[in-house]
């Protein structure tokens, strides 16, 4: 559940107007059949785009997919990272039925 200062019904309204107006730019800009692939970093925008296409794309009419880019190494400790980032987006594109 959000959970804000001003307490968790202003926290629900924001989300909702978040989905609304998510709907109403994709409606103007996507066409019916349109192929969407979606950039997913891992980070919390990019994981709640994803769920707020998901959600709405049968609406949209549209196709998803999910592109990740590992951007390699430069040490251990950033290549553990970047595979994490790697795994967990494709779990979500695994759990939310789009293709990888």
């Amino acid at each position: 559940m959000f959970r804000t200062r001003l307490g968790r019904r202003t926290a629900l309204g924001q989300a909702k107007g978040l989905e609304h107006r998510f709907l109403k730019v994709a409606r103007e800009r996507l066409a019916k059949g349109s192929g969407v692939i979606l950039a997913v970093s891992g980070g919390v925008d990019s994981a709640v785009l994803l769920h707020l296409f998901t959600k709405w794309r049968r609406l949209l009419g549209v196709e998803l997919a999910v592109a990740h880019i590992h951007h390699g190494e430069t040490s251990s400790r950033q290549k553990k990272y970047r595979d994490r980032a790697r795994d967990f987006v494709r779990r979500l594109a695994s759990t939310s039925g789009v293709q990888w």
